[in-house]
């Protein structure tokens, strides 16, 4: 096994998955987790108009916005009613949020800084030019870039869209992607668990994590540990699928058969990585599949996925900055120097420091459960109590 970089392996995972070719379209709802396909720029500007920030009266003029100016209530306009008067000096109009303004009008005066009495109000402060006003256009504005190609539509971006009355855009289409647990000691949950056996928990976590973090659907592909079925198994799903990810299998042992399937199907890209958890992890292509081969123990697995795996199937769904994004963190405790890179569970306390949480061993499940991010701890590299270390956010 001739070990590579982790940034090594994070290029080429990048690097081998293939942007999409084909444009479908989706209402805004369904739209939510697909990427853009073209620059889509703004049309119908926001605000569309001028109007009030506030619930309170409009003044004409900057001679009635002095602190006991005494004015005359002339009309009332509300969001999406009335129309908008003329002002004259010494005049004011009982104007609600969302209403229209006219441009030419000095101020909105909110109700609570006014004396009212009968059709009079006066003014208990001065006001400034513009004060309660929005102008059109200060948000977003006609032809600037609403949502560059490339960007992922989230709930929280979706509102951009809605403002401009779309009712469909053009995204690029997912990619199909298939999973695969290999171990003859597994047991699906459910089944009476035999002596020597174990519940399978790798397949539900990929399923959930390519779910929530890729917004598809995986189907799951059961695998004993034996050269013809891996091999079998491989070439099948590689027909129909474009991304295909393995637990389990991917070390050197008598009966990790993943290697040599994907060598004699396909290529093998890597096989090894220098860092903990994860060294046996691969990479290659079968046909116009890739495939991800990730250490069966779950931590492994997990750390694969978010390392390598989630980065390609970013790239594969058009989103244009795909590879993760690292924050800088203090860590919470020593570590002397390893010779690979050790990526490790924590929890970010009240404090801002992350510290490992639950048993860091490549089996270990509650601290995957716990974590709030990967902390990278660079080969070769002591690290003390408040050093400052990437840190990979999961939540």
């Amino acid at each position: 096994m001739n070990l590579i970089s982790y940034k090594e392996a994070e290029a080429l995972a990048v690097g081998v998955a293939k942007p999409p070719t084909r444009v479908i379209r989706r209402t805004l709802l369904e739209s939510v987790g697909y990427a853009t396909c073209q620059d889509l720029r703004v049309t119908i500007p926001n605000p569309r108009f001028d109007n009030s920030a506030v619930d309170g009266y409009a003044i004409a003029c900057e001679a009635d916005a002095h602190a006991g100016a005494s004015l005359r209530v002339v009309g009332e306009i509300a969001a999406g009613r009335g129309e908008v008067p003329s002002l004259s000096p010494g005049e004011c109009v009982r104007i609600f949020t969302g209403a229209p303004v006219d441009s030419s009008w000095f101020s909105v005066v909110m109700q609570e800084d006014v004396t009212r009495s009968g059709d009079n109000i006066v003014l208990n402060q001065e006001i400034e030019k513009g004060f309660g006003i929005r102008r059109r256009g200060t948000d977003i504005d006609v032809d600037e870039l609403l949502v560059e190609a490339g960007e992922e539509i989230t709930g929280d971006s979706i509102a951009l869209l809605a403002s401009q009355g779309l009712v469909e855009i053009e995204v690029w289409d997912k990619p199909r992607i298939s999973i695969v647990t290999t171990g003859s000691e597994l047991s699906r949950p459910g089944d009476t668990l035999q002596h020597g056996k174990i519940y399978d928990s790798n397949s539900a976590m990929l399923q959930a994590l390519v779910r929530t973090r890729a917004g598809l659907e995986a189907r799951v592909t059961y695998c004993t540990d034996d050269q013809i079925q891996t091999q079998s198994t491989l070439a099948k799903l590689a027909e129909s699928a474009d991304l295909i990810v393995v637990s389990g299998g991917a070390s050197v042992g008598d009966h990790d058969f993943v290697p040599g399937a994907v060598s004699r199907l396909g290529k093998l890209i890597y096989h090894g990585i220098s860092m903990r958890p994860g060294k046996p992890g691969l990479l290659g292509r079968i046909e116009d599949a890739i495939v991800f081969g990730l250490p069966g123990n779950p931590a492994s697995t997990f750390v694969g996925f978010m390392l390598f795996v989630l980065p390609a199937i970013r790239k594969m769904c058009g989103v244009k900055d795909a590879s993760s994004r690292w924050i800088q963190l203090p860590f919470g405790e020593t570590s002397s120097s390893y010779y690979r890179d050790d990526f490790v569970r924590c929890a970010i306390g009240e404090d801002g420091i992350a510290r490992p949480v639950g048993h860091q061993g490549s089996f270990g499940l509650r601290s995957l459960a716990k974590a709030d991010c990967l902390v990278r701890l660079p080969a070769e590299t002591p690290t003390n109590p408040g050093d400052m270390r990437e840190a990979l956010l999961l939540r």
